[in-house]
């Protein structure tokens, strides 16, 4: 079963060349990402490490696949992938 939800997240890491976002959940769970034509389509550009955004996402199991993607804040954690990397 598919389910659809609403998150706040902050992107961890960008691939322009795969256009690929990975995207950490307010929520703390699994990451969501975002591939293509979803992932450019804040403002026709990648949203870059550390940005707040919101996204709609599909639910498949322990997978979340984003539907839609929106900046909100631009540079609102850019220590992000830092911070994870020291506290794993």
């Amino acid at each position: 079963m598919v389910e659809r939800v609403s998150r706040l997240g902050v992107v961890i890491w960008v691939s322009a060349v795969q256009q690929t976002v990975m995207i950490w959940c307010e929520d703390g769970k699994d990451l969501a990402v975002a591939r293509g034509n979803v992932a450019n389509a804040a403002r026709h550009a990648l949203p870059d490490v550390g940005d707040l955004v919101e996204v709609s996402v599909n639910v498949f199991g322990k997978l979340r696949d984003c539907a839609s993607l929106r900046i909100v804040d631009r540079a609102y954690f850019p220590g992000v992938a830092e911070t994870l990397l020291q506290s794993a």
